[in-house]
């Protein structure tokens, strides 16, 4: 088996119910758990400096990473999209007729449009918050090993997609940098 184009197959096809909840969790439900502990921290959290217009600077500073998470999130999503389009790769199930996958997705595979999305967010927070950001890198790592797992991707997809999702959250956040020293200047 060549790690990095197929799944294991003979895993896939005798897991056991119980671990085949787990695995369908975690590669549908623990993303958009995710996404809302990230959406949640970014509100919540303090900042160290307190002045008069500390609280109306707080609201624009979280607002703005909201915004940027968003983009870059949803910029990588939609750019996987654009890729599977071109690439035109299947999913695992479609070169193995012995595979039979626990979540059954058709369309195409690569890049995977999950771990861009995932890659992206996590990144994004990485930069803003490197404690938080380091967790959700963990929870986006799970979030694609779940989805090779599950049938629907093979390394090479989930590879892919996060090389994608880590790309766009650095142009993102080199361009949000030259605004910023561009409006301050």
């Amino acid at each position: 088996m060549n790690f990095f184009t197929q799944v294991p197959v003979h895993f896939i096809n005798n897991v056991t119910p119980m671990w085949a909840d787990i695995i369908t969790f975690c590669a549908t439900t623990l993303g958009v758990v995710m996404a809302c502990g990230v959406l949640v921290f970014l509100i919540v959290r303090k900042f160290p400096y307190q002045h008069a217009f500390s609280t109306f600077e707080h609201f624009v500073k979280k607002a703005s990473d909201i915004f940027t998470i968003f983009v870059a999130s949803f910029g990588s999503y939609l750019l996987s999209v654009m890729f599977k389009n071109i690439f035109m790769i299947g999913r695992p199930a479609f070169y193995d007729v012995d595979l039979h996958p626990i979540l059954n997705l058709t369309g195409f595979g690569f890049p995977s449009s999950h771990a861009s999305f995932y890659g992206a967010m996590a990144v994004m927070l990485f930069f803003i918050d490197k404690e938080a950001g380091a967790f959700a890198i963990f929870t986006a790592f799970v979030i694609g090993v779940a989805r090779i797992f599950a049938g629907v991707h093979s390394p090479v997809d989930i590879l892919g997609g996060f090389i994608l999702g880590i790309l766009v959250a650095v142009v993102v956040d080199f361009v949000v940098e030259k605004l910023n020293d561009w409006k301050t200047a």
